[in-house]
């Protein structure tokens, strides 16, 4: 039977939305595209601008640097995507067609590449995300071919969903994905956003009330990222609610890639830095 996901898109009327305050900035970048936080506190940052992967404390101190522009095990070209599980970092290099593991002090695992191999329900290139199961599969989100493929532990091809054939539910203009907890796949597409269980099975899909350019986690908190604004979730059951959060206005420029929610802060990355924003007192 399908785990089901109920998803409500709430608006900042609700008692959801909180008002936050800037309370510092993390880190120098040159053109950042995702990043991801361990409960170790450390923040993984992939910057497009120099095709690294950065491993920084809380105070912005970079503890290691990783990466450089090439198409060798640990070298990158075009990291858009940083997901983490308990054990590992997860790297989606886009325009080298793989996905590349390391541990949590970016030492180099292994590669993931299926583009060019024998097997085409296998293949996947220019992928835009990547994201583990708590069972540990990995689900790849495949732009070339607008699907999704879930691979094992040990990179074997195990099936692939989400495509032309999937009716409603096929991805048409797809630009991020995510695990959740619960073991839904919430597959931002365009200004949908639809959900599949762990076999593929398309669940819901709804319409989102503006233009998102990120889908992100923290634990089971998840967070939509616009340009300007940051809706949060929680969780009522299997119930996935989202409501918008009161920022601080920011100086003119400032735009978004992605986001995280802890507790009682928003981490907002931007192409050069991290916003980390604290509830304002009442």
């Amino acid at each position: 039977m399908k785990r089901l996901l109920s998803i409500f898109l709430l608006l900042t009327a609700t008692i959801l939305s909180q008002d936050y305050r800037l309370m510092n900035e993390i880190g120098e970048f040159s053109d950042a595209t995702s990043f991801a936080l361990s409960p170790q506190g450390y923040f993984y940052v992939a910057d497009n601008g120099s095709d690294e992967i950065y491993k920084i404390d809380s105070l912005g101190n970079v503890v290691k640097s990783f990466g450089g522009y090439g198409w060798n095990s640990g070298q990158f070209d075009y990291p858009i995507d940083v997901s983490l599980n308990a054990l590992n970092i997860f790297i989606t290099d886009q325009n080298n067609h793989s996905i590349q593991r390391f541990d949590k002090d970016l030492n180099f695992i292994s590669r993931l590449n299926t583009r060019d191999g024998d097997d085409k329900d296998a293949a996947f290139g220019f992928p835009l995300s990547a994201d583990v199961s708590t069972m540990g599969d990995l689900f790849v989100l495949d732009s070339e071919n607008k699907r999704i493929l879930k691979f094992d532990l040990f990179g074997k091809y195990i099936l692939q969903f989400g495509g032309y054939d999937a009716g409603e539910f096929a991805i048409k203009n797809p630009i991020k994905l995510l695990v959740t907890e619960n073991s839904n796949i919430l597959v931002l597409d365009g200004q949908n956003l639809i959900v599949f269980d762990l076999f593929g099975n398309g669940v819901s899909k709804i319409t989102l009330p503006e233009k998102f350019t990120s889908i992100d986690k923290y634990y089971s908190t998840v967070t939509l990222t616009g340009d300007s604004t940051i809706y949060v979730s929680s969780f009522d059951s299997n119930r996935l609610s989202f409501a918008k959060q009161k920022l601080p206005l920011l100086p003119d420029g400032v735009v978004f890639t992605s986001s995280l929610a802890t507790g009682d802060k928003i981490y907002a990355l931007s192409n050069n830095t991290i916003y980390c924003f604290v509830l304002s007192e009442k």
